[in-house]
């Protein structure tokens, strides 16, 4: 029962519930400020509460905020609704309880969630008690006890112990942020390292398992035995030279720790005027790391600066593609550093920097190659514009040029479209003109060097300018040097760095013009001419294979000689190696020949064997039915799959008249050779069935087309009303009494009237051309 006794300040609110279970009252009673505890855990709000003192009393006192109170009240009618059920204390040594209820009590909230269970721990100040009460239903409590036990086996095999360390190396083991201590940690399974605080001892102590404890107590040892016979060394390093040293990151420093098998090198700060450096580390490793800084500082004390002086002019010669002769000049001379004035500065001094014995040889290279650009000249050497951008291309002729001759070549800028006066760019393309042309400024290309390394490139441009030839070949040739689709002389040009230009039919020439070095049209013109004659090798044989033979075939039959997708054609041609040419539709007079070419034994033979195959189709047994074209493409049906389900089932062949034919209701019916006549009138049957239906919803489709209502643009011409009768008035086309009487002897119209016109004609006349309807079988 719960009772509200009185509303204070604000909202502060004092509810009282009474608890009906004596049971219940005493385990309450007993946990006391545990349970207190438990309950404003669970709440989180600020409440007090005041559990019963005297005997008989039952009742709980909450104070605080009204959505508190109401909160707390829910939680106990809970744990009071819990007890019903079960209750047990479990007990566990009070040590145990800080490590099951560490990290946020997020081991109890896991076990609580998981086994919806109440779980209460004594109070902290109660290091005596060992009970943890669990709360719930009888299944979740022995569960969640289940879950306590195995965590209590974990912490059991939890051990601790201590492992006496020098304290003067504590620092060292510690050191980078716990390094070393971190590392050792994860490699032994998770062991907790403790360090004692500076003046604390030497007492080391390390917790987990039984195992992992003794690998980290040993580690430590080894390690503690290490750092006993390290020492510590002593440098002098001149505080000018400590920058070099720690620049790029330390890379000096990090190179010399690597090779001394990780010596500790502690330099003083920049700003110190202080020239110690110590190394720690064992001795052997100390000892090389103070060898090595020495030998550096002695090569630092033979590096001098010297300033000389380069007119600027000079300059870019010595910068230009990214400093080129400067790293030249630096990898020659050990490594010798050559700084130049910034561009626009109009300064000519020089600074070079590097050891004393190779300065002196850097300066007096500087000075032997300002000499040689003091005595350069430059050459100028006309070359059409249009060569300019296949020379610029060979980048490796230009390097070679200027690595080998020390030249320099400059190409003249790009001519706008006026100055070119609208001529082909096409490197390709030779004029006649070119040669009569005086040199325009476009055409001028420089070479600045010595004088005998200038005529030099001048000649070899001038040989590696591409040339354009004509050669006489044949037209016949032309279109074997071509080839499929051009494959020919792609080849021709990719194998010989050559274009090849070959006059189309109707420029009716023999000549083909070829462009490029003349190394490489020698070589081509030579490929080109066993072309020709591996192609006159190969005319006899060309002729032989185009022995012709003309066949009279009707065009019924051709379907067949071609076969399902090109078959049998392919067959023939596979078997014989003969090309059989079909007539396309509508060729006229032409429409019966079919042209076999080949090697006269095998076009004869394959002549043969069509012949033979006409033959048998002629003998084979076949039927005409008259089907109305208007239904042929439902018959046929999507991509023919209609009528090849009619033809598989019954073994049959059917032939559709086309449609300009004179008889285009035609419709013909061959056997297959495993197909009997009575398949090919099983077949006629079901044709003449499914036209009937066919015919039913065509004629029953134009009735509904016709009684359906014209629209008022049909009805009048182009829309225009004749208003000569009155408003709305207009005269329209197709009135029903426009139309002609309908013609009952039709059978197309009327086909019903068929049988009645059939049994009426009783004068002995042919009946043959008359469309047959029903049953084709008596």
């Amino acid at each position: 029962m719960i009772k509200k006794i009185t509303n204070e300040m604000g909202d502060i609110v004092t509810k009282e519930i009474v608890l009906g279970n004596v049971k219940v009252r005493n385990v309450i009673v007993n946990l006391g400020n545990k349970f207190i505890q438990s309950i404003k855990e669970d709440c989180g709000g600020i409440v007090s509460l005041k559990l019963p003192a005297a005997k008989g009393d039952n009742t709980i006192v909450i104070k605080g905020q009204e959505d508190d109170v109401d909160n707390t009240i829910a939680q106990i009618q809970t744990m009071v609704d819990e007890f019903h059920t079960s209750v047990i204390d479990l007990k566990v040594k009070p040590e145990f309880h800080k490590y099951l209820n560490r990290e946020k009590r997020a081991n109890i909230k896991r076990i609580r969630d998981l086994t919806n269970t109440r779980i209460i721990f004594p109070i902290d100040t109660d290091s005596v008690n060992e009970n943890i009460t669990i709360v719930g239903k009888k299944e979740n409590v022995h569960k969640a006890k289940l879950e306590f036990e195995a965590m209590i086996t974990d912490i059991s095999n939890v051990i601790g112990n201590c492992v006496e360390i020098n304290e003067k190396y504590h620092k060292s083991i510690v050191a980078k942020f716990g390094e070393f201590s971190h590392k050792l940690e994860e490699e032994c399974g998770g062991v907790k390292i403790s360090f004692p605080k500076p003046g604390g001892g030497d007492k080391v102590v390390h917790k987990g398992s039984k195992a992992n404890v003794a690998i980290a107590k040993q580690t430590l040892l080894d390690h503690s035995k290490v750092l006993e016979n390290t020492i510590k060394v002593e440098v002098n390093v001149d505080s000018k030279y400590h920058r070099y040293f720690v620049a790029r990151r330390g890379e000096i420093i990090n190179r010399i720790i690597d090779d001394c098998n990780g010596v500790s090198i502690t330099f003083p700060k920049l700003a110190s005027s202080n020239d110690v450096v110590i190394i720690k580390g064992d001795k052997t490793n100390a000892e090389d790391a103070k060898r090595k800084i020495k030998e550096i500082v002695k090569d630092l004390e033979n590096i001098i600066e010297v300033t000389m002086s380069v007119p600027p002019k000079h300059h870019r010669h010595f910068v230009a593609r990214r400093a080129e002769v400067i790293n030249q000049i630096s990898a020659e001379y050990n490594g010798v550093n050559v700084s130049f004035p910034q561009v626009n500065s109009n300064s000519s001094e020089v600074l070079i920097k590097g050891h004393k014995d190779f300065v002196e040889k850097v300066k007096n290279k500087i000075n032997n190659i300002v000499i040689d650009l003091e005595q350069r000249i430059t050459v100028e050497v006309s070359i059409p514009q249009r060569m300019h951008r296949v020379l610029m291309r060979n980048r490796d002729l230009l390097e070679g040029l200027r690595r080998d001759l020390d030249v320099w070549i400059k190409f003249p800028e790009k001519p706008t479209e006026d100055q070119f006066n609208h001529k082909q760019e096409d490197v390709n393309v030779v004029e006649d003109t070119d040669e009569k042309c005086a040199p325009s400024v476009n055409d001028i290309v420089t070479i600045s060097g010595k004088s005998e390394n200038c005529e030099r490139a001048k000649q070899i441009l001038i040989d590696n300018i591409p040339k354009t030839i004509d050669l006489n070949v044949p037209s016949e040739y032309h279109r074997s040097l071509i080839g499929s689709k051009g494959v020919t002389i792609r080849k021709f040009s990719d194998d010989y760095n050559v274009q090849i230009k070959v006059p189309n039919q109707e420029q009716n020439s023999d000549i083909i013009k070829i462009t490029g070095m003349q190394k490489d049209i020698d070589e081509v013109v030579a490929a080109i001419k066993e072309e020709m004659r591996l192609y006159d090798a190969d005319k006899k044989d060309r002729q032989l294979r185009s022995y012709e033979i003309q066949m009279t075939i009707e065009p019924e039959f051709h379907p067949m000689i071609i076969g399902k997708k090109g078959d049998t054609v392919r067959n023939l041609h596979n078997k014989y190696g003969v090309q059989v040419n079909l007539p396309r539709r509508g060729e006229g007079i032409n429409e019966n020949i079919v042209t076999v070419v080949g090697y006269q034994q095998s076009a004869e033979a394959a002549r043969d064997e069509i012949q033979e195959m006409v033959n048998k189709l002629k003998n084979v047994c076949k039927e005409m039915i008259y089907i109305d074209s208007r239904i042929h493409s439902r018959l046929i049906g999507s991509r023919g799959r209609n009528i090849s389900q009619i033809m598989d089932k019954y073994h049959v062949d059917i032939r559709f008249s086309k449609s300009d034919s004179c008889n285009p209701d035609l419709v013909v019916i061959y056997a297959r050779e495993d197909a009997t006549q009575d398949d090919v009138l099983d077949c006629m049957d079901y044709l003449e069935m499914i036209q009937q239906d066919y015919m039913a919803d065509l004629v029953e489709n134009e009735a509904r087309a016709n009684l359906k209502p014209k629209t008022e643009s049909q009805s009048v011409p182009n829309g225009n009303h004749n208003l000569q009768g009155g408003a709305g008035f207009f005269m329209g086309n197709g009135a029903p009494w426009e139309k002609a009487h309908p013609d009952t002897n039709s059978t197309r119209d009327f086909p019903s009237f068929a049988v009645i016109a059939t049994s009426a004609n009783t004068d002995g006349t042919d009946k043959t051309n008359l469309p047959s309807w029903g049953s084709g079988r008596h």
